[in-house]
């Protein structure tokens, strides 16, 4: 193993708020192996690429926060692969770890046998706070993630098994996870009834997650959430309820071509439902916008 196995790249300007420096192994791989053995510490594997805006952002947030840079060098030996950066046989050999779009901001926990202990992603949308607990406990996350995966095959999960269910498939990111957790979530609101349906605690998963098209998921339940729109409002609020059924419509036929959305205009739902009615009335109105500033040929 003489040749690095991957192209790791030493980051040399990610300084903290107090100055402190990320000591990022700046040797191939092998070495970094001998001196996790020596020193009796994990190797924390890196990716990303510099062309993905969430990389960027973990490394101009998270990579500059003097709390998280002091725990990664105490309990870590830190390696940075950028894919944006490697070679034909660094990318190839990345596979053996990296199973999703290199560019996002993943993590690998190897010992210095070379062997996977965890793996997950940046999830953004976490504090940097909350990003330091999911390093202090990979392990207990590893087992909880593995844990559930299990239970989801045998049997309906609860709300709260369904909450950790997201997280930890955001916590393992990959191209396709979204659509594993557009199935739990069909999963489980095909097991409600119609009135805990409607219920707010169940809300936020209509929200988030269902909409007209998206793969992995039952496509009769936004068509459930407007034909019962009234059962909603009165639970999660009329103008939030509304604005959800609007958002969808308009995103359904805002680059559909004039012709098809007049056609469109006669059937269920845009015929029928107040805001599939809105979003066509909304279409129109923009195109005579257009069709104004076009002919007025006024040139800025």
């Amino acid at each position: 193993m003489k040749k690095l196995l991957f192209i790791l790249f030493l980051i040399s300007t990610l300084t903290g708020y107090s100055q402190t420096e990320l000591n990022v192994n700046a040797g191939d791989f092998s070495k970094a192996l001998d001196s996790a053995l020596k020193i009796d510490k994990k190797i924390l594997l890196i990716t990303g690429d510099n062309n993905c805006g969430y990389y960027l952002n973990f490394v101009e947030n998270v990579l500059s926060d003097s709390t998280i840079i002091s725990y990664m060098n105490s309990e870590f030996i830190t390696l940075i692969f950028r894919a944006d950066k490697a070679d034909k046989e660094a990318k190839k050999k990345m596979k053996k770890y990296n199973k999703s779009w290199p560019g996002w901001p993943q993590f690998y926990v190897l010992d210095s046998n070379e062997k996977l202990i965890a793996d997950f992603s940046y999830p953004h949308y976490t504090s940097n706070e909350q990003f330091l607990e999911i390093l202090k406990d990979y392990l207990t996350i590893e087992e909880k993630w593995l844990e559930l995966k299990i239970i989801s095959k045998k049997e309906l999960l609860s709300l709260d098994q369904l909450k950790q269910y997201i997280v930890m498939r955001d916590l393992n990111y990959s191209s396709f996870e979204y659509i594993h957790i557009n199935k739990q979530v069909s999963k489980y609101i095909n097991g409600l009834n119609n009135q805990d349906r409607f219920k707010t605690e169940n809300w936020f998963l209509f929200k988030r997650y269902v909409n007209m098209y998206d793969l992995g998921l039952d496509k009769n339940l936004f068509d459930f959430v407007a034909k019962n729109r009234k059962s909603f409002q009165i639970e999660n609020g009329e103008q939030e309820v509304s604005d959800y059924l609007l958002q969808n419509y308009q995103n359904d036929i805002r680059w559909r071509k004039p012709e098809n959305v007049k056609k469109l205009a006669d059937k269920y739902p845009y015929n029928t439902i107040p805001e599939a009615q809105k979003a066509i009335e909304l279409y129109w109105a923009s195109k005579n916008i257009q069709n104004t500033i076009k002919s007025t040929n006024i040139n800025y």
